[in-house]
């Protein structure tokens, strides 16, 4: 998968843009780290990802393209 193929996907929120300050999340985040596997295996516990067109005034720091926004299609990686 090429870089632009996860642009397409993700988006991460503007706070976050510079790698010293997602390191600085991540380390501090580790859930984070393993959200997608969680989603991916659709465990109970999954914290799914919120659309980029979603008016949610949750502050997520990665969103996800509104053609994953869907439980199945963020498990299964397939485009609504």
């Amino acid at each position: 998968m090429s870089a632009s193929d996860v642009r397409e996907m993700l988006k991460i929120h503007p706070n976050y843009s510079d790698s010293t300050t997602q390191i600085q999340y991540f380390s501090s985040n580790l859930s984070e780290q393993f959200r997608n596997y969680y989603i991916a295996q659709g465990s109970p516990s999954a914290n799914y990802y919120i659309s980029w067109d979603s008016n949610d005034t949750t502050v997520d720091i990665l969103r996800i393209s509104p053609d994953l926004a869907s439980h199945e299609s963020q498990r299964t990686g397939i485009r609504a």
